[in-house]
């Protein structure tokens, strides 16, 4: 879905402080449209990729010395295979990150995109190989709208709702529940949602 192209040298000091995985900010590319992605601090923790997925925190960046980490690739079809590696090595120190857009990333049409029982598989993978995403209520919220959102593209209505209903009952302010209902009950497609989504350099 995505490719990263280094855009320049930076943040040689960082290296110094001593983290053993890092990573830097980037900016989206989709059609004509460029959005810069920064995390708005130079340290990720476990905490904060256990909130929020960090898309900016991109595979695209990581940089680590060879056979500190590897990817588990038990990943259903590699889904969230990155934010499992970032996630396992933060947990072992907080992660050095270099809060500017130093790799452009492409987004393009592509049927990954649209492979919703492989993200199902593969948020379903994070949560119980992470339980602790299920404790944080930003973070579990935020999986379970995009379990909501996934089920509801397939046309899974009654798994959208339940996932729907669970994704308010924690976070009632996280807008990825009424969204995916939406889309259950056939108020508006998801892939117009993907494309407004999109257009600003996000996803679901």
């Amino acid at each position: 879905m995505a490719a990263g192209q280094a855009r320049g040298a930076g943040g040689g000091a960082d290296a110094g402080r001593g983290g053993e995985f890092a990573s830097c900010g980037i900016e989206v590319e989709h059609g004509r449209r460029r959005v810069a992605r920064l995390a708005g601090t130079d340290t990720v923790t476990a905490a904060d990729l256990t909130r929020s997925r960090m898309m900016m925190v991109h595979s695209s960046t990581f940089l680590f010395r060879r056979g500190a980490l590897r990817p588990d690739e038990s990943a259903p079809s590699g889904q969230n295979e990155d934010w499992d590696l970032a996630l396992r090595a933060a947990k072992r120190r907080p992660l050095v990150h270099v809060d500017r857009p130093l790799v452009l990333v492409r987004w393009a049409r592509s049927h990954y995109a649209a492979r919703w029982a492989d993200r199902i598989a593969g948020l379903e993978w994070m949560l119980a190989r992470h339980p602790e995403l299920a404790v944080d209520p930003c973070g579990a919220a935020r999986v379970y709208g995009q379990l909501a959102f996934s089920h509801a593209a397939l046309g899974q209505r009654r798994a959208a709702l339940r996932w729907a209903a669970r994704t308010v009952t924690t976070r009632p302010l996280e807008p990825r529940g009424a969204i995916a209902a939406a889309v259950a009950a056939g108020l508006v497609p998801a892939s117009a949602v993907l494309a407004a989504l999109h257009r600003r350099g996000h996803g679901i």
